[in-house]
């Protein structure tokens, strides 16, 4: 069943939100709108139905939900090849496989997420103040492709690995939320929700995405397109081990011709504008690094202090030392100092102002590679066609057979540090350092704060 929902911890934040605005900057970001349009109930007019809308991306730009979601999954997996040097407890903590439910930077991802699925609910319950079928349409494919995005992550981190033979069981997926409901009963607390199951959780997300890309056009400047809500789907299908359906979608983006492979590898990262390879990015601005101290959580945990970030996350050799000579991918490691026995990521170089990539065309080949190979299909193109792809863009030479552990470097090296590792990991039914993939510790907790307030919600068992 799904909820009707805005939990008293939700309702909470958004009104400290409401309460802490900043004066505007000069560079006005071209995703953001006031937060007062983004978190009323209803909209009043054409006009801030349209600020919802761009609210919703701009929701997405907080650093804990777009960046701070692919920033935990680089964490998470302890493989040897990484160091965390920060000082945040709560970072620490997922760095270090050891989170606790009191934990702040979990906390802040449940909750930023489901206000930003709660703003997309919004919008949809107020398409009735458009009088273009075109603007209804685009507006509810772009809120249906952002709550779907929203929900997925929640999803990878905060319920078990998919397993259809526990798909069913109940409270093995998260609260589904598809409505907005009054404030006040909220905070009067007269509602108490249990969470949905997992197989519940998978095709809401499938379900949402399907029908935005019935409703989305196919070109739409930076905001959500058909392509990304196609591509989104693809990544949906992979983590489901769904690879027939998986093959099929992500061939759909790669045959649109909409998109192409940046000539160079370098060239996909670091920009303030969509690159060619681009299927979907959250737009960051000046504006948007400082007021939320750094938008880009990427960029501020990933890169060393000469590109203005914390330097908390060291690259080790143990990473380096997997590329082969010639890989074009492993020339955008680089070290602070000569004398330094570690490196940074040169994909996130710009703190105030990078766009944060979320889905490349590279990954819809790598998809496609992986699903035929899992279900002994070419949809599209053969697996070992797909990886030449990739290999000869980073300057290596093409290989003449391809396996999945194959299939599986590549896609490490060609995706590392943009979020997809430890849900790879578990997916895949490997070890995270000592933890093996199933284990409960991998799972993230639901927050201690929602505990408390939601007497039917059920602790991951790691958290017991």
């Amino acid at each position: 069943m799904f909820h009707n929902i805005k939990k008293y911890t939700l309702f909470f934040a958004g009104a400290l939100a409401l309460t802490a605005c900043t004066t505007e900057l000069d560079v006005k970001p071209a995703n953001s709108v006031k937060e007062e349009l983004v978190f009323v109930n209803t909209a009043t007019s054409k006009s801030s139905l349209k600020a919802m809308v761009t609210g919703l991306y701009d929701m997405l730009s907080d650093g804990d939900v777009a960046s701070g979601s692919l920033r935990n999954a680089e964490l998470l997996p302890l493989e040897g090849e990484t160091q965390w040097r920060g000082t945040f407890t709560g970072l620490r903590e997922i760095a270090r496989q050891a989170i606790t439910t009191p934990n702040d930077d979990v906390a802040n991802f449940w909750l930023d997420s489901y206000q930003t699925i709660h703003a997309s609910n919004q919008v949809i319950e107020n398409l009735n103040l458009l009088t273009s079928d075109a603007e209804k349409r685009s507006y509810e494919g772009q809120a249906l492709f952002i709550r779907s995005l929203a929900t997925f992550q929640l999803i990878r981190f905060f319920t078990e690995p998919y397993d259809a033979t526990t798909a069913n069981d109940a409270n093995s997926g998260i609260p589904l939320v598809s409505k907005t409901t009054d404030f006040a009963a909220v905070v009067n607390g007269s509602l108490q929700v249990s969470r949905n199951t997992m197989n519940e959780s998978y095709n809401f997300v499938i379900n949402d995405l399907i029908k935005a890309i019935s409703l989305l056009p196919t070109s739409n400047g930076f905001f959500a397109t058909s392509h990304a809500a196609n591509a989104l789907l693809a990544r949906v299908y992979l983590q489901k081990g769904d690879f027939t359906n998986a093959a099929t979608t992500a061939s759909r983006v790669i045959a649109s011709g909409a998109f192409r492979l940046s000539n160079n590898y370098s060239d996909a990262f670091g920009r303030t504008t969509n690159s060619q390879e681009d299927v979907f990015a959250v737009q960051i601005t000046s504006q948007d690094g400082i007021n939320d101290k750094g938008a880009n959580a990427m960029v501020t945990f990933f890169q060393n202090r000469t590109f203005g970030g914390r330097g908390d996350v060291r690259i080790l050799a143990r990473h380096l030392n997997l590329y082969e000579t010639g890989d074009a991918r492993k020339d955008l490691f680089a070290k602070e100092r000569s004398a330094d026995t570690w490196w940074f990521c040169g994909k996130w170089t710009n703190p105030v102002a990078q766009n944060i990539n979320i889905i490349r065309l590279a990954e819809m080949y790598l998809i496609r590679a992986e699903a035929n190979f899992m279900a002994n299909t070419a949809v599209g193109d053969s697996p070992l066609n797909d990886i030449n792809v990739i290999r000869n863009r980073a300057k290596l030479p093409s290989l003449t057979s391809v396996d999945l552990n194959a299939i599986k470097k590549e896609r490490k090296l060609e995706l590392a540090f943009e979020g997809h590792r430890i849900h790879d990991i578990r997916r895949w039914k490997e070890n995270a350092g000592a933890m093996k993939f199933d284990n409960p510790k991998l799972t993230f907790p639901i927050p201690q704060r929602e505990m408390d307030v939601n007497t039917k919600m059920i602790q991951n068992i790691g958290y017991r």
